[in-house]
């Protein structure tokens, strides 16, 4: 079940204190922090954190359902974490539907932030003019250039859009709802309710289609 979802940047700094004495916390997806986070006493990841650290740290590619065996290992051992926390990774990952899905079956609860969609659909957020110019572009694109997933929460559900070209025409003047940068940031119990827009939507000989569907239902929602 998904709780009390939210535009904003605030809300982290709200939960570490919320968990904070929790005795099995793991982030996932933390490797790349700046700093240890008090309140975090395991870490899983594709490399270790890049902040000296003695937590216990499993090498995870969170994509990979057979790279998991370490962690449901020792969750089979000392029971679920008590809560996880997931900071600006899933718009990386490959396959979506392993991580989530795994998020569950390791922990009690959690809080996941990914870029908002008033953030990944903007133009000119990844690079500013200088930067273009260096990378021989001549127009500014919409997001962030290494994301794979466009996220939105539509009637307690996690949508999970793939950030395909033609987003890069689309008419989208309701992204500048929000003006600076923020985050979709959401709480969640026993479950990640999610829907992956797949090839079942976007594989159609019509290319209208997929192109209308992307305008309606990235429309709805938060």
């Amino acid at each position: 079940m998904i709780k009390n979802p939210c535009n904003t940047k605030l809300r982290l700094e709200e939960i570490l204190q919320q968990i904070k004495g929790l005795s099995k916390v793991i982030n996932v997806g933390g490797s790349l922090g700046s700093k240890e986070l008090e309140s975090v006493t395991h870490y899983a990841d594709l490399r270790t954190p890049q902040f000296p650290t003695d937590r216990r740290v499993f090498i995870t590619d969170i994509s990979n359902p057979l790279t998991w065996n370490e962690i449901m290992l020792w969750v089979k051992k000392h029971g679920k974490f008590n809560y996880s926390i997931c900071i600006q990774t899933l718009e990386h990952v490959s396959n979506i539907g392993c991580a989530l899905r795994f998020l569950s079956q390791i922990s009690e609860q959690g809080f996941i932030t990914t870029p908002s969609k008033y953030t990944e659909l903007k133009k000119g957020v990844s690079y500013g003019d200088e930067g273009l110019i260096r990378c021989r572009m001549n127009s500014h694109f919409r997001g962030f250039l290494p994301h794979r997933w466009i996220f939105t929460i539509n009637d307690k559900t996690l949508w999970a859009f793939p950030k395909l070209g033609f987003i890069e025409f689309m008419e989208l003047p309701w992204v500048d709802l929000w003006q600076s940068a923020c985050e979709l940031g959401f709480e969640w119990e026993h479950d990640i309710p999610f829907i992956e827009v797949n090839d079942v939507v976007l594989d159609f000989p019509d290319p209208e289609k997929p192109i209308d569907f992307y305008y309606k239902n990235l429309r709805e929602g938060l």
